[in-house]
């Protein structure tokens, strides 16, 4: 059932929608349903990133969820079994508290780390990264946007930076650290990017010889390495209000890749309900399947490895 899903998934993010059709929609709702679960279905929205961001879509989301617990829908009860994942998360959101990180800058060096183990060579030998953190604008904005809007409201922080595998795993927490420091005082950087689209002249011919002319004089014809965005945890209603009848139990968001932005983006989801769910999504032909099922590997056995990381010695 879930390579089902995975497969939808997979052919909604290869969708191309056609921005120059005015009689064509710029997002999708699709519902699945499975005979063997009858009380439960998948809901996959899909929208052109042009239309909205992140967060409007998750505006739009849990509008559909509320609106579907109005209705007067009764169904058996239903019980959520734990599994091992979940406590073992609990382990790293546990360790990142501890050392007053967030668990937003220990996935994005988990990231790194995993690429170190996988493009490099040997643990000395230290790479050049160049990541894109794309940041909610609208409390920024002059007035300041709700979040309701369901608009494209967002910037991004570029950060360049060089590790080893002997460096992040000596200092993971200063590395974490370093990283949050930079997100936090990045915000104006990120913001000078927003609206320039305004100046690049007639659509469609100057914005495709703009992507041209970007390709071509970016190194490996990309802006960085990788993406990595988090929406941030979203809260839903769950059941524990009597009023309501559906239950969200999982959440994640993937976005398609594009040819001159990053070698692949991660965007991490979560809900007040628990669970955070990591998806990857890169161009093919820049890499092969299996070398990113062995990041996906890797990048697991790295974010269970927190726990593990000790103060470096001063």
């Amino acid at each position: 059932d879930l390579q089902v899903v995975d497969r939808l998934e997979q052919d909604i993010c290869n969708f191309d929608f056609d921005i120059e059709a005015t009689d064509r929609p710029q997002w999708y709702l699709q519902a699945v349903l499975c005979d063997r679960y009858p009380d439960e279905f998948y809901l996959i929205w899909s929208a052109n990133h042009v239309i909205t961001d992140g967060v409007g879509m998750l505006h739009i989301l849990k509008s559909i969820v509320e609106t579907a617990n109005s209705g007067d829908f009764h169904l058996r009860p239903d019980q959520l079994v734990d599994s091992i994942e979940p406590r073992a998360f609990e382990l790293v959101s546990k360790k990142c508290r501890e050392m007053k990180v967030t668990t937003h800058s220990a996935l994005y060096n988990c990231i790194i780390m995993s690429l170190l183990e996988i493009f490099g060579v040997g643990r000395a030998h230290t790479m050049e990264f160049r990541t894109s953190t794309p940041f909610n604008a609208r409390p920024y904005c002059k007035p300041v946007v709700p979040s309701s809007d369901v608009g494209m409201y967002i910037g991004s922080i570029v950060r360049d930076t060089s590790m080893s595998l002997d460096t992040i795993h000596s200092a993971f927490w200063e590395h974490c650290r370093d990283y949050m420091q930079y997100i936090k005082t990045g915000h104006v950087q990120g913001l000078r990017h927003v609206s320039v689209l305004e100046y690049v002249g007639t659509f469609p011919e100057d914005y495709t010889q703009g992507w041209f002319d970007r390709i071509k004089s970016l190194p490996m014809g990309r802006g960085c390495s990788f993406i990595f965005s988090d929406v941030g945890k979203v809260v839903i209603p769950h059941k524990g209000d009597s009023s309501k009848h559906w239950d969200v139990q999982a959440l994640h968001c993937s976005q398609s890749s594009f040819v001159s932005g990053c070698g692949f983006i991660a965007t991490a989801s979560s809900t007040n309900v628990g669970g955070l769910n990591l998806a990857i999504s890169y161009q093919k032909m820049d890499f092969t399947k299996h070398e990113i099922n062995l990041l996906m590997n890797t990048l697991k056995k790295n974010i269970l490895n927190i726990p593990l990381y000790q103060p470096s010695k001063l």
